[in-house]
């Protein structure tokens, strides 16, 4: 049976934080079948350890796409998805833990083709932001905007 929903997501010299979204999509609510593709984009810095830890669950699969950029990591992972939905996130997201049916349940119920969820920032430390960070809090990812003028 194919997948219902493929994820890709891109990762550059970011492993760590590839670790905290695995675990989260591993632990998604709801009776979704998935199948998740990591995409390095040239790392230089591989956390043999985190891709070791789950290379061991078969839906997970890590390739490479050397051409600079995510939007190249996202289509080489296209190439080889199977599921009948596409979800991308990155490897610095920590997707909520029923992002996955929520996506499903709204394309289900809905006459559309395409959805945009929330983003929350959240800061690197719990200490005092850097001026980068407010102003990222304050102005990225305005999906609202963006999915509205696909439609």
């Amino acid at each position: 049976m194919p997948y219902q929903i493929s994820i890709i997501i891109p990762v550059y010299n970011d492993y760590q934080r590839l670790d905290l979204c695995l675990k989260s999509l591993i632990n998604q609510q709801g009776n979704i079948s998935a199948e998740i593709i990591i995409v390095d984009n040239g790392s230089t810095k591989i956390d043999s350890l985190i891709v070791e830890e789950y290379q061991q669950y078969d839906f997970i699969n890590f390739i490479e796409e050397l051409k600079p950029g995510s939007y190249a990591a996202r289509n080489t992972g296209l190439n080889i998805a199977q599921g009948n939905i596409i979800a991308f996130t990155d490897s610095d997201c920590i997707p909520a833990k029923d992002w996955l049916i929520q996506a499903y349940t709204a394309l289900q119920n809905t006459n559309v083709d395409l959805i945009a969820g929330n983003i929350k920032m959240f800061y690197e430390t719990n200490l005092s932001p850097t001026w980068l960070e407010i102003f990222e809090l304050v102005l990225a990812f305005p999906q609202k905007e963006n999915a509205l003028k696909l439609a």
